[in-house]
């Protein structure tokens, strides 16, 4: 069964009788009505309430005041001051006479008045053509054919000769007056459904009861609720120019229609529209077309509203006046006989064609004119916090990863504007920090920030207040004059010291806000360091900042306190940032932390949030793991401030927070602009402009709901906006303290943030620290790999792992993801090196050759390679590996870079042309031929090829025997050689001890260094984590060290694809004591039960379905992959590394060996049970379906 607002579709009628009901509040009026006509009416009805509130509303306007007639038809205004009332179908009948190119769409009201009636009071007739578009017709009701036919032929006119008979001759005899109303609606779908989409199915009229019906079907975006409460699913059908719309309520298959009628109230429906969400949906609908005719009255008075059908009702003003009809007998005498209405309705493909006569359709919606503007986030985009009173940004971030208007006024800040380090350090922070994949900072160049912004994504928030606030407190400890105190107020203020003056009154208003907005600084000092006890007055008196002293030789205790300060002033958010480690050399730690939580002025309905694709780059360019789905919270149709900027190429859009002048300002690039393109763009002075031209608009939202912790060394970033002097010897802060000999200097700035921005709101929090020692070098994190530890070599542009392994033996010669390098580890006590690109690729290549099995049934073969495919996309694969060849064919002169596949395919064999074609356009596959009935020869062209390809470091993959069966070999290599960023000092005979997992002692040759490198001792892993670029910022090393008390196999236990993610991403630029083993070895490995033990099995038994590869004897679905065999090397020394892999996948006949067999019983099959003894078969059986 199927509801709609409009009417009810039903095969079959029945009468009830007709219970009148209480008096009923005007609120409801609507359904009340639509629920006395649906519930005494089983066939199918269409029929509007608005068009009789209209005519009971022309009543009231003639009801005597205060008497019962009045007090009852007031239920049928829209709303208790007439004046509103009336303004509202004087704007809405307007807005109806306005031509629209979308739709056709006709209201008419019309009183039919008798010649012998005489006129009506000429105040009542100037309301009714003034505000209700109603006119008078004189007519003759004793001449009942010719008022028949004139009322009928108004009537056929106004709907398009729909209805062409309202009334006959006898319904209008004895007539006084007739009041009618008529409207017709012709509109297209927004979305209209496919014809030849358009199949016979089953409507299920009753439990019992079939029809067949035309259903029209298509798939698109609509507003959607499965609503529990109502036990319906309701969707919304928008018509073009979005005037209409229809909403059609399917009750659940265990809700009667009757059931879902009786639940109907404005409450329920309020609650539809707030439970709206825009989803993909698959609508399934009937075409239906019918008329529909009913008298009224009865309904009408099971409302409360009866006098007007009586002689008591009291409608003066429908009486003639006294001097026009003398010796009427109807004055005062006018009741209602009847309230009659026809209506039709056709639905189809293209749109509804509605008509009806009393009554109107579907009501307009007023607003803003046009089609919304859509925000749709879901490509990299900018936000920041604004104070919009003082234009401080309170925190920063690049994100890569309505019915009642908003009355609270935006006065965008007028300057003057002091945040050009604001910006410059969003823009360094952001450009640097796209360096990595994981989002670290490393050393990049200021110039390269664009393509490497492109290339490697990553989630980033930064606090510029917490930054300026740590940077001011340094320069009131600063000498005057001296280049400290020059670069320090130039970046906080151009070189205007009232700059700095507003800074401080800023941060005083912002620490007396206390509950949403939490800010503080404390200087942390050593008990030997005393502070002067000038500075201590002033960043109190200034910045309400504080001191407190501790004992930073015990470094445990000190590192302790200093973060249950910070967590506690984060609301806990942002913890151990100081390490015990760091503390050894300092004398005193600047630290200012910042806290914020807002709830949305207009929170975002939770029960719209729904994943949807995110994509990291240009929807016209695939990523490298494509579009991620992400959760989006959702607002529609609401007034935001909004701009878009021609000049930035941006859209610019205001959310703001209740109770407080904060606000989030999202900068999302315009499609074809990517991120590197917008902050390149991006001045103080464009934003300014932006913010300023900001006008209110109906916006759409899309949101990702997203959390970010993010940390990062400073240092680097405030170099590169001219803060140096500080971090070096020549640092001139000496009113900060006194007791030492040894000035001061800056030796970090760190800061650690994390923000949380969901359907209430957002919290946010940073801290940001700076250390002050000696100006003398402190001592530098010690990485000593003088154990068995796991190195990955990482392509951090593409997000590859070209290389894993782990170093049981420096001196022994010897997700593709991280299951496959566990099950590899897991099963050797000696070093490992392999190359999981290697192998994915030529899966890859095998899984393009897998096909369905049964129809459209997905095979086995294909369920199970699929594991390999980026995001389970084989378009978003195919340009991802198109992209990442391109790429390393191109030549580079600071490193070497080589990956080439090929088919050796027998001479009998031909590879399909489409699935070359694949091979070689996405792949950069070649084809050659060889004869495998002369193994020695095909194994001598293989291997020459291999040896070519790897510098000649790989010469032998296959021998003449491993061919044996051999059709198609396919091999993969990949050849890398590259410099160390920063060489290691070669070091003669620098020979130490190496302790192995087994317990023994062995010794190494070492290589050593100091330097700045990405660090992290991480706890989740029990492990140290070092990143050793290479030139080129293209490709690092990483290395795992266990520690101490943790062996390389329990590291590999805690090894997942999040926690070390998650590590990687915790990783910061530190002073690193860096020393490891050189080493060089080879090795190599079948690959057949590794594979099987992570899930792909069927390419190794007669089962593999490969029908797309080649075609020809022995080919053509009768192959299967016999093995997958890899042979790789490393070296690794002072000048950088080499290292090699070579992969093959040899396939065969399938029916020629043995292979591994599945037993798949997914169909029906026969069972015996059998005594094994004695031979007896004691139970028999078939499953033909095993549900019960």
């Amino acid at each position: 069964m199927l509801l709609i607002s409009i009417g009810t579709v039903h095969t079959f009628r029945r009468h009830h009788h007709r219970q009148q009901s209480s008096f009923v509040s005007r609120n409801d009026f609507d359904w009340r009505l639509a629920r006395e006509v649906f519930q005494h009416e089983t066939s199918n009805v269409v029929f509007s309430p608005f068009s009789i509130k209209l005519l009971l509303t022309l009543l009231y306007e003639a009801a005597e005041p205060g008497t019962a007639t009045q007090t009852q038809l007031e239920v049928a205004l829209c709303d208790p001051d007439l004046n509103r009332t009336r303004a509202f179908y004087a704007q809405f009948l307007n807005a109806s006479e306005q031509t629209n190119g979308d739709y056709e769409f006709d209201i008419g009201t019309k009183m039919f008045l008798d010649k012998a009636h005489g006129k009506l009071p000429q105040a009542y007739t100037d309301l009714l053509e003034a505000t209700y578009r109603t006119t008078i017709d004189r007519v003759s009701f004793n001449g009942t054919k010719v008022a028949t036919d004139r009322i009928n032929s108004w009537c056929e006119k106004v709907t398009r000769g729909r209805i062409t008979e309202l009334v006959t001759e006898d319904m209008i005899q004895d007539a006084e007056l007739i009041l009618a109303n008529v409207l017709f609606l012709k509109a297209s779908w927004k979305n209209s459904f496919p014809d030849d989409q358009t199949h016979n199915r089953t409507f299920h009229v009753t439990d019992g009861e079939t029809v067949t019906a035309e259903f029209m079907n298509q798939m698109d975006l609509y507003d959607y609720t499965d609503h529990e409460e109502l036990g319906a699913e309701v969707l919304r059908l928008p018509y073009k120019g979005r005037q209409f719309s229809m909403n059609m309520l399917l009750p659940h298959r265990n809700v009667s229609l009757a059931a879902l009628t009786n639940s109907l109230t404005p409450t329920m429906l309020d609650s539809i529209a707030q439970k709206f969400v825009r989803e993909e949906v698959t609508v399934v609908i009937p075409k239906f077309r019918f008329n529909y005719g009913t008298l009224l009255n009865e309904a009408i008075q099971s409302l409360g509203i009866s006098d007007i059908f009586t002689q008591s009702a009291a409608l003066p003003l429908l009486s003639p006046t006294n001097e026009q009809a003398p010796n009427s007998t109807s004055k005062n005498k006018i009741q209602v006989s009847k309230m009659l209405q026809k209506a039709g309705i056709e639905i189809n493909e293209k749109g509804t064609l509605a008509f009806a006569a009393t009554e109107i359709q579907l009501v307009n919606k007023f607003g803003y004119d046009g089609e919304p503007i859509v925000f749709e986030a879901n490509r990299p985009f900018l936000f920041y916090i604004l104070d919009e009173e003082t234009n401080a940004l309170l925190a920063a971030t690049p994100r890569k990863f309505l019915q009642t208007r908003f009355s609270v006024d935006y006065q965008p800040f007028e300057g003057p504007w002091n945040d050009d380090f604001d910006w410059g350090v969003i823009k360094v922070l952001v450009r640097s920090g796209n360096r990595r994949w994981y989002g670290r900072f490393n050393r990049c160049h200021f110039v390269h920030f664009q393509e490497v912004l492109h290339k490697a994504p990553s989630n980033a928030v930064i606090s510029p207040l917490s930054v300026k606030a740590l940077l001011a407190l340094l320069y009131e400890g600063s000498a005057s004059p001296s280049e400290t105190e020059r670069e320090l107020l130039q970046a906080l203020s151009g070189g205007n010291d009232q700059t700095v003056s507003k800074l401080q009154t800023d941060l005083l208003q912002y620490k007396q806000m206390q509950q949403d907005l939490l800010i503080t600084d404390r200087v942390f000092h050593d008990v030997s360091v005393t502070i002067m006890q000038k500075y201590h007055s002033i960043i109190v008196a200034r910045y309400n900042a504080s001191t407190q002293a501790v004992d930073f030789q015990d470094t445990v205790t000190a590192a302790a306190q200093i973060n249950e300060w910070i967590a506690y002033n984060t609301r806990g958010n942002i913890q151990n940032i100081i390490k015990p480690d760091t503390l050894h050399d300092a004398l005193m730690l600047l630290i200012n932390t910042i806290y914020f939580k807002g709830s949305w002025s207009i929170p975002f309905p939770t029960n719209a949030t729904v994943e949807r694709p995110f994509y990291t780059g240009k929807r016209s360019t695939a990523s490298r793991f494509g579009p991620r789905n992400v959760p989006y919270m959702k607002q529609r149709e609401r007034i935001f401030y909004y701009k878009h900027s021609d000049e930035l190429g941006a859209q610019f859009l205001r959310l703001p927070y209740d109770k407080n002048q904060l606000s989030m300002v999202v900068v999302l690039p315009d499609e074809q602009v990517s991120l590197g393109q917008l902050l390149t763009r991006l001045t103080p002075q464009s934003v300014h402009q932006a913010l300023a031209d900001m006008a209110e608009e109906e916006v759409e939202i899309e949101l990702p709901r997203f959390s970010i912790t993010y940390s990062s060394s400073m240092r680097e970033c405030l170099q590169q906006l001219g803060i140096s002097r500080v971090f070096t010897d020549q640092a001139e802060l000496p009113l900060i303290s006194r007791g030492r000999t040894t000035p001061l200097k800056v030796s970090t700035i760190l800061q650690k943030s994390c923000i949380l921005v969901d359907e209430q709101g957002t919290e946010a929090s940073a801290a940001t620290e700076g250390t002050l020692v000696f100006t003398i070098l402190n001592q530098p994190i010690k990485f000593i790999a003088n154990r068995p530890f796991l190195f990955l070599i990482y392509d951090e542009a593409k997000g590859n792992w070209l290389f894993a392994g782990k170093v049981e033996d420096p001196l022994r010669k010897n997700d593709f993801d991280l299951k496959f390098i566990k099950e590899i580890f897991k099963n050797h006590n000696s070093n490992v090196v392999l190359s999981p690109f290697s192998v994915k690729i030529l899966l890859t290549l095998i899984y393009e050759a897998s096909d369905t099995s049964f129809g459209n049934a997905v095979s086995n073969t294909k369920r199970e390679l699929a594991s390999v495919i980026q995001n389970e996309n084989i378009e978003l694969t195919r340009s991802y590996y198109k992209q990442l060849l391109e790429s390393a064919q191109q030549d580079n002169k600071d490193f070497d870079l080589n990956i080439a596949t090929n088919f050796f395919v027998d001479d009998f064999i031909e590879v399909i042309n489409k699935y070359q074609q694949i091979a070689n356009t996405h792949y950069h596959a070649m084809l050659e031929k060889v004869s495998y009935s002369n193994p020695t020869q095909a194994a001598a062209t293989i291997n020459n090829w291999v040896s070519q390809h790897t510098n000649g470091r790989l010469r032998e993959i296959v021998t003449p025997d491993s061919l044996e069966g051999a059709v198609i070999t396919l091999v993969n290599v990949i050849y890398f050689k590259g410099l160390w960023t920063y060489p290691f000092p070669e070091v003669v005979n620098n020979v130490k001890p190496f302790f192995g997992s087994n317990g023994k002692q062995s010794v190494a040759q070492y290589m050593e260094q100091n330097g700045q490198f990405y660090y992290d001792n991480s706890a989740d892993l029990g492990a140290q984590i070092l990143r050793l670029p290479y030139r080129g910022d293209k490709l690092a090393m990483y290395f795992i060290l266990p520690n101490q008390d943790s062996s390389i196999n329990q590291v590999l236990d805690r090894i997942n694809s999040g926690s070390l993610h998650q590590a990687l991403w915790y990783m910061e630029e530190n002073e690193v004591n860096v020393t490891i083993p050189k080493f060089k070895y080879d090795f190599s490995e079948q690959l057949n039960e590794p594979l099987q033990q992570i899930g792909i099995r069927e390419i190794f038994s007669q089962n593999a379905s490969l029908p797309l590869l080649a075609r020809g004897r022995g080919a053509r679905d009768e192959v299967r992959v016999s093995r997958i065999f890899q042979k790789a090397g490393i070296t690794i020394n002072e000048v950088g590394s080499e290292a090699y892999a070579a992969t093959e996948i040899q396939l065969v006949n399938k029916f020629g060996g043995d292979g591994v067999q599945i037993f798949n019983a997914n169909r029906p099959f026969i069972f015996f049970i059998e005594d094994e003894t004695l031979g007896s078969m004691l139970f028999a059986g078939k499953i033909e379906n095993p549900v019960f």
